[in-house]
Formats: C-alpha cells, structure tokens, sequence
C-alpha cells in the first residue's frame, strides 16, 4: 500500500518539513509520483521507525544513515549507545559532585586547590580525542596495524589479535587508560563520517568493521577493567 508525506507524518508524528529534508539528504528517500509527489510504503515506514529510535538515544543524522546504510545489527549498535550513554551520565554525575563539594569548602585556598585538581582529572577525559587524532596522522605508523588487520579480516581472531596490539601501543603512550568504556567510545567513533573516509583507501565499510572489532574486544572485559593483555 501506498502512503502520502501527510499520511506519514500523522502516522509517526513527524513533521512534513522533517521528511522533507530527510528525503534531500537521502535519509529517507520517497518514491517520486508522475506528479512529482513523495510516495511512501510500509518498508519506508519501518525505517523511519529505527531513525526516530536512533535519534531518540542521540545517534547524529550521519551516523544514523551510515547505520542503515550499512550491515549493522540494529540491537548491537543500541547496546554500545547505552554504553556511551551511561558513561555520559557518570561523568555528568561526577561533575555534580564536584560542583556541591566545591560548594561546601569555606576556606579560598583550599576551594583553588580542589578546583586545580578537577582540571587536571577533567584533561583525562580529551585523551580520548587526542588518541583519534593520533591514528589519522598516523603519528606512531598505526597504519601497518590496519593494514595487517585488513589482510586478515576474514579471520576475526588474528584481526583481534592484531587490533589488541594496537590497543596496547595506545596505553603506552597513555599509561593504560584504555578500559572497556574508552574502547566502546573507539568504536562509536569508527561509525562516524569522517572515519568511514578515513578507512575508505582499503575497503569501503572497513571502518564498520573495525568498529566491531572494537565492540567484540571490550565485551572481553568487565567496565572497570583496564586493558592488559
């Protein structure tokens, strides 16, 4: 059956601009009418569903076209949003607490003292950008890591091997500050534009499968474990 963009909307409450702009960017393409009018089928429908859901759990517009573009597992991707979201809700809680600690302390210099110890735990939490910047220059010759793991994607558990080595020249450099929520963050990052790019000179959808890879590693551990392996 077919369904009209104003059937649409009133079907899942979206607005007619919103599937407009979705149809542009190739979101969520309509079926084109001799008339030049957008058609919708059920299919359209059921993936317009999934990217309300997706954006509901804070997924961007690109990350949520390279999902349905790609062969992702739908609950695999939720599982590590939740992840990244619980991580976020810690760190938000954890800025709280310093805010009401900081506003029970009366004497001035030791509010000056506990603020400068905040900063230098809050410059913990850019590693994790710095180390992204890191791979996309290539600065330590990380490329010979995805070039080894590229060769040897069709067998997962030396492509797992090879990128728990990567791992391991990461926590050198940042004296093992990869644990299991740091590694899911990795991973989020593999899906985003300017990876899927990145990783496009071997393979396209490579970065999709580094990003599994990634996944399937911190699975390995509890989330307070740090890496060593």
């Amino acid at each position: 059956m077919r369904y009209s963009i104003s059937d649409v909307a009133n079907f899942t409450g979206q607005t007619i601009r919103t599937l407009r702009y979705y149809d542009e960017i190739g979101l969520l393409s309509a079926t084109r009418l001799s008339n030049d009018h957008r058609a919708y089928y059920m299919s359209d429908i059921l993936k317009l569903e999934i990217i309300i859901a997706l954006k509901k759990v804070d997924f961007s517009l690109d990350d949520i076209k390279l999902i349905i573009q790609s062969e992702h597992d739908i609950s695999n991707l939720l599982s590590l949003q939740e992840d990244l979201l619980v991580k976020q809700k810690e760190n938000l809680e954890s800025k709280i607490d310093n805010i009401r600690h900081l506003k029970s302390l009366k004497n001035k210099d030791e509010i000056e003292s506990t603020i400068l110890e905040r900063l230098i735990n809050i410059e913990d939490e850019t590693i994790i950008h710095k180390v992204q910047d890191i791979i996309k220059r290539n600065e330590f010759e990380f490329d010979d890591y995805f070039k080894k793991i590229y060769l040897k994607r069709k067998d997962n558990e030396a492509s797992k091997k090879i990128m728990k080595e990567l791992i391991n020249e990461l926590n050198l450099e940042y004296a093992n500050y990869f644990d299991k929520n740091e590694i899911v963050t990795l991973s989020m990052r593999y899906l985003e534009a300017d990876a899927q790019r990145f990783f496009s000179k071997y393979e396209k959808g490579f970065n999709n499968y580094l990003s599994d890879l990634l996944l399937e590693i911190s699975k390995e551990y509890q989330s307070s474990d740090h890496i060593d392996f």
